[in-house]
C-alpha cells in the first residue's frame, strides 16, 4: 500500500508559493485554523478540499501526489532533507515556468 505525506506536502508546497495560511485560506475558500491541522496531521482532508487547496495553489492533483508519496514520514524527515526538496521543487517550478511560456513557430 502506498504512503502519502500530505501534511507536508501541503506545507512545502504553501512554503514553495510564498504563501502564509491566511493567503492560502483567502484564495482556497478553506478555514486557516483547518488549513493549520492538516499540516500538523490533526485533520485528513478530503478530495474536495484538496482539490481547493491545490487549485489555490496553482498545482495539479498528479503532481501533488507524486511529492506527497516521495516524501518521508516524519520519523525520517530531516532539516537538510526539507531544504535539499524546497530547492529542488522551486529549481523545477522555475523550469516549468520557463516552458510555459515558450513560444513554438513552424
Amino acid at each position: 500500500m502506498r504512503k502519502y505525506n500530505i501534511p507536508l506536502a501541503i506545507y512545502l508546497l504553501r512554503i514553495i508559493k510564498n504563501k502564509t495560511q491566511a493567503d492560502l485560506s483567502n484564495e482556497s475558500g478553506v478555514r486557516q485554523d483547518y488549513i493549520s491541522r492538516i499540516e500538523k496531521n490533526k485533520k485528513k482532508p478530503s478530495i474536495d478540499t484538496c482539490e481547493k487547496l491545490l487549485k489555490a495553489l496553482n498545482v495539479d492533483f498528479s503532481l501533488f501526489f507524486q511529492l506527497a508519496e516521495n516524501i518521508p514520514g516524519k520519523e525520517e524527515t530531516n532539516k537538510a532533507f526539507i531544504e535539499d526538496l524546497i530547492d529542488n521543487l522551486k529549481k523545477e517550478e522555475y523550469i516549468l515556468t520557463k516552458l510555459k511560456n515558450i513560444k513554438v513557430t513552424n
